[in-house]
């Protein structure tokens, strides 16, 4: 929701990347740096809420696979402290 309020209220901010990283071709695996990815396609479209909706996402399922990450390797010193 906080995302969403900060991008609504101030689209270009959001583009220049100042409430978090946009997601970039390597992160959905493809080595070249101009590979077209399904956030592209959003973004063609213009569709603000559609891409404000993908990027949380994504955050989200990074968040996730970090904590599980720490899960599995036994780091639950740190999982903890993140989940307070």
């Amino acid at each position: 929701a906080e995302l969403f309020s900060q991008a609504t209220a101030a689209p270009a901010r959001f583009w220049r990347g100042e409430f978090g990283p946009l997601p970039v071709p390597a992160d959905f695996g493809h080595g070249e740096q101009d590979a077209y990815t399904y956030f592209d396609h959003l973004v063609a479209e213009g569709d603000l809420e559609k891409v404000i909706a993908f990027v949380n996402r994504f955050r989200l399922g990074k968040r996730i696979e970090t904590l599980q990450s720490m899960r599995a390797t036994g780091n639950l010193g740190e999982f903890v402290a993140i989940a307070e």
